[in-house]
């Protein structure tokens, strides 16, 4: 069964909202780990913990520069503890976490060694990691960033169940999820403006990692990420209105989001389930989205667009 989420930032208000999107019938939340730009991340996802008794709570994402990998697990550990096994973590190889405090994207080798120190520490495992050998004595799932196309979609989950295989895992047991910037409206004009800061983020995975190939992306990302690429300000992380969320063309919008109408929403989405995925993030507009248009596409999405999937 398909599973949606929605990413909160953690401000005073999470917890209201989380508590929201539970009695709404959302079944995920995520919180973004970006110590520069907002508060803990593990402070607010446990609060919410303590305020809500079904949802599942997950970071949205966290990095392997700023934590090390003992942290993090036992973090996440104690989170779903404490939650009663609600707890889920994303793990990215950084953005705004890691450019603020002026550090560059983690090199996939990095990440790689990262993500199976963690996933051994949460086995109970003793993981060696950088020339040293432990554990958590007192004592998972893949996410990432994808544009709502059907033919991404289906690109990276054969690469993610070609690499299960290859790790002798069976294919079957790997969840695949994506986020998606998402604005319902009869105002087409106004959905795309509001989620263009968010999308731009997305894109700038693509363009900010010097590793990426553009040429071998979509035609769509790729035409973007090649506009973006040197262009990105974290000054404007996020925010509609910034120089380089403008470079976007409204065609790579409609194509890269959920945008318009709750019909066309659900078309899409049936598209995308029908290449494997299983875990659908939104993200509500981007930077400075209204707290009444946010409700408002909320309300749409638990009244319109989640009951064809549930």
């Amino acid at each position: 069964m398909a599973k949606f989420g929605v990413l909160v930032l953690p401000r005073p208000e999470a917890l209201r909202e989380v508590k929201l999107l539970e009695e709404m019938g959302f079944d995920v939340a995520l919180i973004p780990d970006s110590q520069a730009l907002a508060r803990e991340v593990y402070v607010t996802l446990t609060a919410c913990a303590a305020n809500t008794n079904k949802i599942t709570l997950g970071t949205g994402i966290t990095n392997p520069l700023t934590r090390h990998p003992s942290v993090t697990a036992s973090a996440i550990a104690s989170l779903d503890d404490f939650s009663s096994g609600r707890a889920l973590l994303g793990i990215g190889r950084g953005d705004s976490a890691v450019r603020k405090i002026g550090h560059e994207i983690v090199p996939l080798r990095s990440y790689r060694a990262y993500i199976e120190a963690v996933r051994g520490l949460l086995a109970g495992e003793v993981v060696e990691y950088e020339g040293a050998r432990f554990a958590l004595e007192w004592l998972s799932r893949v996410s990432m960033w994808l544009p709502a196309d059907a033919e991404l979609i289906a690109r990276a989950a054969a690469s993610v169940r070609t690499g299960a295989e290859r790790a002798q895992r069976d294919p079957a047991t790997v969840q695949l999820g994506a986020y998606f910037p998402c604005f319902l409206s009869s105002d087409l004009g106004k959905a795309r403006e509001v989620v263009r800061g968010a999308a731009a983020v997305g894109v700038n995975f693509f363009a900010w990692d010097k590793s990426v190939r553009i040429e071998d992306l979509p035609a769509p990302l790729a035409a973007e990420a090649q506009k973006l690429r040197g262009q990105y300000s974290f000054s404007g992380h996020g925010q509609s209105d910034s120089a380089h969320a403008r470079l976007l063309s409204e065609a790579f919008i409609d194509w890269a989001c959920l945008v318009g109408s709750a019909e066309a929403c659900v078309d899409k989405l049936r598209g995308l389930f029908a290449q494997g995925l299983q875990y659908v993030y939104f993200l509500i507009g981007a930077v400075g989205v209204s707290e009444e248009d946010k409700r408002g596409v909320l309300k749409v999405l638990a009244e319109k667009v989640l009951p064809h999937f549930k």
